[in-house]
């Protein structure tokens, strides 16, 4: 299975988005689901970052009729889950930043410890443009070898596709790009077969 990062990207990158700043979520990350929507949260860097469905009308009116939300994932008939986020906001004004996780995890059995795939969890930040109002998007960036990047599953209803749990992952620098260390992360959504 090849990642679908870049094409969860490029559905997504007509949406608005920018990064929440320590004024907008203080003193701490949001508890999941933000709005009962699909909502993933981490801090970046120690700073939050917080993606979830429908932040805005642009984002609902976007992505009906389609699967291209900013937070979505997939159970796959091979046991493969693939979680995407990007965080979608209101403000699009130029210098924002809008940040993409994707992350797959490897026979999937319900609630429990897991290790990321290197090569299928990547990392992106992209740039609002100043002058043509576009995004302008940043490098892919690759898991870092240490310390290994993981997955806890602390809830999981086959019936309803519900999952939820914690992460931690840390993106080696990739051009201009320096290195992203994702730590208190979290998730809450349903998952789409």
């Amino acid at each position: 299975m090849t990642p679908r990062f870049p094409i969860f990207l490029l559905a997504l990158s007509g949406l608005t988005g920018c990064t929440l700043t320590a004024d907008d979520v203080e003193p701490a990350l949001p508890s999941v689901p933000v709005l009962q929507t699909n909502t993933v949260a981490y801090q970046l860097n120690g700073l939050p970052v917080v993606a979830h469905n429908y932040s805005s009308l642009i984002s609902a009116i976007f992505s009906f009729g389609s699967r291209s939300l900013p937070v979505d994932g997939f159970l796959y008939p091979d046991s493969t889950v693939v979680i995407g986020a990007v965080d979608d906001q209101n403000y699009i004004g130029a210098g924002a930043l809008q940040h993409g996780l994707e992350w797959q995890l490897l026979h999937f059995r319900g609630v429990g410890r897991y290790a990321v795939v290197p090569g299928h969890t990547v990392f992106q930040v992209d740039t609002r443009d100043a002058a043509n109002k576009e995004w302008i998007n940043g490098p892919s960036q690759p898991l870092a070898a240490q310390p290994a990047a993981q997955v806890v599953v602390t809830a999981w209803d086959p019936a309803t596709q519900h999952i939820s749990g914690t992460f931690t992952m840390r993106f080696a620098a990739a051009g201009s790009a320096p290195a992203a260390d994702l730590q208190d992360g979290r998730f809450d959504l349903k998952l789409g077969r």
